[in-house]
């Protein structure tokens, strides 16, 4: 038989917080995995905003919010490339919080809320004891 061919898994886990950093426990159950099935953690890439980085189909990767994100799948796509491990890359967008926090409140939640029938009084409104069980 042919020798075993050494395998590499790399990963990219995307969330709806701001940092990136938030998605170290996801990256941690996967090289954890690969340590129990005999495979290699290469790397893993966390995106923060990841609901947001969706909805800028229009903007070029590498330029305004996704200028991190362009610089952190090149350093992961050479490193697959290569077959090399790496510490894990953590991705911010390239624009403050405020905005993210803004958009997400007033152009999402709020949005949504309206479409279902709900006002933001009810965003508001405390859970009753008996809605809770």
């Amino acid at each position: 038989m042919g020798r075993k061919k050494e395998i590499f898994v790399y990963t990219i886990v995307n969330n709806g917080f701001f940092e990136g950093e938030q998605n170290h426990i996801a990256i941690d159950i996967v090289k954890n995995w690969c340590a129990r099935c005999g495979l290699h953690f290469g790397q893993g890439m966390g995106q923060g905003t990841g609901e947001m980085v969706g909805s800028l189909k229009k903007v070029p990767l590498g330029r305004g919010p996704l200028k991190n994100t362009s610089r952190a799948l090149q350093e992961i796509t050479e490193n697959i490339l290569s077959r090399r491990s790496a510490p894990p890359l953590f991705v911010r967008p390239n624009f403050p919080r405020f905005v993210w926090y803004f958009m997400g409140t007033h152009s999402g939640w709020n949005m949504r809320a309206r479409k279902n029938g709900l006002t933001r009084k009810d965003l508001l409104k405390r859970p009753s004891e008996a809605d809770r069980h």
